[in-house]
């Protein structure tokens, strides 16, 4: 049982340094410093770039009097629609 903790307290232990130093390399690389001298290490990074701009092209919403919408019927509806007879649903039904 005393090699399973060990191994776990190891795995531990080197899961922490790689988490921190994950954490440093991202911060390295994310930064905005010009000059950079870390552990031994230079770096002379390039911030003055020029990346041409995007142009975005933005619709212009319609306005109000241009926004009618069709009229598709010209009558208006009644309420009074007619109802066939009995005897004459029972002739269509008997065909």
């Amino acid at each position: 049982m005393a090699s399973l903790e060990i191994a776990i307290v190891i795995g531990g232990l080197l899961a922490s340094f790689t988490v921190c130093a994950v954490k440093i390399i991202h911060q390295i690389q994310n930064s905005k410093c010009r000059f950079i001298r870390c552990c031994g290490n230079e770096c002379v990074r390039d911030t003055t770039i020029d990346l041409p701009e995007a142009e975005v092209q933005v619709p212009k919403p319609p306005s109000a009097q241009q926004v009618q919408s069709p009229r598709r019927f010209t009558k208006t509806p009644t309420l009074s629609v007619p109802r066939p007879s009995v005897k004459k649903l029972q002739t269509i039904f008997e065909k």
